[in-house]
């Protein structure tokens, strides 16, 4: 869905700080490891857009969507920035 402009920036004001206090929170469990991908990871987990996807589009529960972006999250902080193939 394609917002207006101001609507965007609205958005962005209001749910920007809290989210990067979130981020930087959950960051805080792999101290010294803070990749793109771990920080990818979170941010994903942080978005509406992929709770709606997860919950309305593919059908999980809330707990297993929760769950799945925890694990996610830790396949990411475990690993660097390197792809595997």
């Amino acid at each position: 869905m394609i917002f207006h402009p101001a609507v965007q920036e609205v958005n962005q004001l209001r749910g920007a700080q809290p989210r990067a206090a979130i981020r930087d929170s959950l960051l805080s469990a792999w101290p010294g490891r803070h990749t793109k991908r771990l920080q990818a990871s979170i941010d994903l987990a942080l978005s509406f857009r992929t709770w709606q996807s997860l919950v309305r589009t593919s059908g999980l529960a809330s707990r297993a969507a929760a769950d799945l972006m925890a694990q996610s999250i830790g396949c990411a902080g475990r690993g660097g920035d390197k792809v595997r193939s």
